[in-house]
């Protein structure tokens, strides 16, 4: 039986060497319900953006390294995840807006003004998050690139795309054609655009085009799965 991932808290990762702003991002985290994972090196922290699925990360870095962070985070299964980077001039903050971050803190940083900010977005993170609401499972599936059709298995399904692990790498954002059965009976097929891959051989895919009868009877059972109670055992 496919089991819901459970939404929690708001989740994000925090990257920065400053203590002091460690201390201030959790506090400002707290008061909205929201927690910050702080790895202890910027390694870490890469290797987290691509193996831990979060709401947002928050970028205590040089910029450079901030907008580097942020491309690497929109190749990965965090692709639409909220990025909120920590500026000292108002020309930096142009910078990190025009290089794909979705918000800025100007230093110096005070708990008000982030909790402040965070609250103004949570709403659209959590609309964000319950669309992408992901159901474990373990469906076979045929992906069509070209003329040629790779098995694969489904590993997690959402409203917005699947996991899909493959034989082989396929080129990144190529667009191919997809088709599954659900357990229900239903035969899904349409277009998805390859979005991210992780290093373990998962592709994650963007659900791009559905004849209607395909996206209604996916939006169906994803409606079934939501409200199915917790399996257990």
């Amino acid at each position: 039986m496919p089991i819901a991932i459970p939404a929690a808290t708001l989740e994000f990762l925090l990257v920065s060497s400053d203590s002091s702003t460690a201390g201030i991002v959790q506090a400002a985290l707290e008061a909205v319900g929201g927690e910050a994972e702080h790895p202890s090196t910027l390694e870490a922290a890469c290797e987290l953006i691509v193996s831990r699925k979060v709401d947002g990360v928050i970028l205590d870095v040089d910029l450079k390294t901030a907008l580097d962070l942020i491309a690497r985070m929109r190749r990965t299964k965090n692709a639409r995840a909220f990025a909120f980077v920590c500026v000292k001039s108002e020309a930096e903050a142009a910078i990190a807006l025009k290089g794909g971050a979705t918000a800025f803190f100007a230093k110096p940083l005070n708990v008000k003004s982030i909790a402040r900010k965070i609250s103004s977005f949570k709403s659209i993170i959590l609309t964000e998050r319950r669309r992408y609401q992901r159901f474990e499972v373990t469906l076979p599936v045929v992906i069509t690139l070209g003329d040629i059709g790779y098995p694969g298995l489904i590993e997690n399904i959402s409203q917005g795309g699947i996991a899909v692990r493959l034989p082989c790498l396929l080129p990144s954002a190529s667009f191919v054609d997809f088709s599954f059965d659900l357990d229900s009976g239903a035969t899904i097929e349409g277009c998805a655009q390859l979005r991210w891959a992780s290093p373990d051989g998962l592709t994650g895919m963007e659900f791009r085009i559905f004849p209607p009868k395909s996206k209604d009877d996916l939006m169906a059972w994803l409606r079934q799965k939501a409200s199915a109670p917790p399996f257990e055992g």
